[in-house]
């Protein structure tokens, strides 16, 4: 395992993927069988993987991953050394959520370990939904070509979009500029790459009838002034609202109009909070 080569005093324990998950899943107060048939969706390698207990954080994780490569040296970070908890609610949300018919191209990226954090967070918006929702996911026909959103909900008779974006550009900045000066220096951003490629998603539309916008994990908070000064540069026909958010039942929402944040809020049962920006 790296965590043994790379930081050896924080391994309190270890055991099986497979097992911590299923333990997970008691915790939870899943049924046995329910678990291990969740358990039965993820392929090998992942599934193989083994797991440690963090006695840093107290949390359970698992090794899954590849490291970041800077100027020729690898950087290794949590993205590998990823909750336990985690998996399970992803796998939950896979589960519950994408159709039968579309589950093997997600599998084939979560097992991939270059693509595997990606994979993940396509799973963070949806982990608390009602179940009497209608959802699908990859969907068609809402933006130009054959260009695909990553979900589709159906509430309170509108149609809400929502593509998700995994950010690392100015993780991968930060960390080149702590190797080369030696320091963590503060950090520097491009806050218009939060927001890349997702206008081309959409098609304009009536957000009183289509809802459109992105769920975006990023590793860093977020300059408040400059991150609302790229939100309000798109398109405001195409991208009405943008949520940074992680697994926690927080988030920080950008909306166009106002009368849509309790809306989001109430959706994705989530609460507001300042926790991914920061205030210059």
């Amino acid at each position: 395992m790296y965590i043994d080569q790379l930081f050896p005093e924080v391994v309190g324990d270890k055991a099986p993927l497979k097992l911590l998950l299923l333990d997970a899943a008691a915790s939870f107060g899943m049924a046995a069988q329910e678990a291990q048939t969740l358990i039965q969706l993820l392929p090998s390698p992942l599934i193989d993987s083994p797991g440690f207990l963090d006695t840093s954080t107290g949390l359970w994780r698992y090794e899954f991953g590849e490291p970041f490569i800077l100027d020729d040296q690898l950087t290794f970070g949590t993205h590998m050394f990823l909750p336990v908890n985690e998996l399970l609610l992803a796998t939950g949300a896979l589960a519950r959520w994408v159709p039968v018919k579309k589950r093997a191209a997600y599998l084939a990226a979560l097992n991939h370990p270059s693509k595997h954090p990606t994979a993940l967070s396509e799973m963070m918006p949806v982990c608390r939904l009602p179940f009497t929702l209608t959802v699908d996911y990859e969907v068609s026909g809402y933006g130009p070509g054959n260009k695909t959103v990553d979900w589709a909900l159906q509430a309170g008779g509108r149609l809400i979009l929502l593509d998700v974006k995994s950010r690392t550009t100015d993780f991968i900045q930060q960390a080149r500029n702590a190797a080369q000066n030696g320091e963590l220096p503060a950090p520097q951003h491009n806050h218009n790459l939060m927001f890349k490629g997702l206008e081309d998603k959409f098609k304009a539309a009536d957000p009183a009838v289509q809802l459109q916008g992105a769920w975006i994990t990023t590793h860093i908070t977020q300059n408040i002034v400059e991150i609302k000064k790229a939100f309000a540069a798109l398109d405001s026909d195409k991208v009405h609202f943008a949520i940074f958010g992680d697994w926690q039942s927080d988030v920080s929402l950008l909306v166009r109009r106002e009368l849509d944040r309790q809306v989001l809020l109430g959706l994705f049962n989530v609460t507001q909070s300042q926790r991914f920006f920061f205030q210059p």
